[in-house]
């Protein structure tokens, strides 16, 4: 990877705008060797890709500030894609509420597997095409003076073309990769952060997301109907954790997830739509600082078995 960025800064607080621009290279190889009972199978593939971009970030007096950018970026073998994103946001009641909103364009490459890979159990596909999106957001952010307390609460949607995913081959036991026309996202997410003390701090987040199938085209119609969900997106998303100090240059963190329920298929790839019940899961982690370079970690994942 061969990045190239360069900055420049005008003007002086409140009206201040910073320009940065630049360019990358990048050169990628894969391989993949398979044995078995089915038999041997051996691939290697390699490619390149490069982008040039530029944002500029403005203060735009004392209560607005603005980022506006975008990114050209091609990969071999691809078309070329232009990347332009912008945000704004708005101070109304200064030190306590702010208006912000946000508008963008995604795009992700399939990677070389997901083109080329040719083994006994994976079919390739090279006229793969890349998933792209455009999104939007509003929201507003809220710091109560003096509290600790930060919240923001905001809707987002989201159009995605050409999703890629895994399906079975009709007639043959192997397994491929195409596009999905188009699918439409929406949501809302809250996110709430806490300090209480230097050293006492909790935070929350909870998303919940519609996904919608607007146009199968590529796909199996019995298992993306029009209308339908995305398999395996859960609806509901929330999280929540604790750090606290204890004595004697410790302290740890306890955090908890909550995934809602999700439609899946009743086989990996394919079969009939059944819904998966929402599960929890748990975590922990101690710390110990035992000297200003010196520190050691303790980590409990899932320990409830979930």
């Amino acid at each position: 990877l061969l990045p190239s960025v360069a900055n420049n800064e005008l003007g002086a607080e409140p009206w201040r705008v910073s320009i940065s621009y630049g360019a990358e290279f990048q050169r990628e190889t894969a391989s993949d060797t398979q044995t078995g009972d089915y038999g041997d199978a051996y691939d290697a593939f390699e490619r390149t890709s490069g982008a040039g971009f530029a944002e500029v970030q403005g203060q735009l007096g004392p209560r607005v500030s603005l980022l506006a950018g975008g990114r050209l970026e091609h990969f071999e073998g691809l078309p070329s894609e232009l990347l332009p994103r912008a945000a704004v946001s708005v101070e109304v009641v200064r030190g306590m509420l702010s208006l912000r909103a946000a508008a963008g364009r995604a795009f992700k490459a399939p990677n070389l597997q997901q083109q080329f890979l040719d083994n006994p159990f994976t079919q390739p596909n090279p006229d793969l095409k890349p998933e792209t999106s455009w999104s939007w957001e509003a929201g507003t952010s809220t710091i109560i003076p003096g509290s600790g307390l930060q919240a923001y609460l905001g809707h987002f949607s989201q159009r995605h073309d050409n999703l890629i995913r895994t399906v079975a081959v009709p007639g043959s036991t192997k397994q491929t990769n195409e596009n999905l026309g188009r699918t439409d996202s929406r949501g809302v997410e809250l996110d709430v952060d806490q300090w209480w003390t230097p050293r006492l701090h909790t935070g929350a987040n909870l998303t919940w997301l519609k996904t919608e199938v607007v146009d199968n085209t590529g796909l199996p119609a019995d298992q993306y109907p029009t209308g339908s969900a995305l398999p395996a997106v859960p609806d509901l998303t929330a999280a929540a954790y604790v750090d606290f100090p204890l004595p004697a240059h410790l302290s740890a963190t306890v955090r908890g997830s909550v995934t809602g329920s999700q439609g899946v298929f009743s086989e990996r790839f394919s079969g009939t739509r059944i819904t998966l019940d929402p599960y929890t899961l748990l975590g922990a982690t101690a710390s110990w600082q035992a000297g200003p370079a010196v520190g050691l970690q303790v980590f409990a994942i899932n320990p409830l078995d979930a």
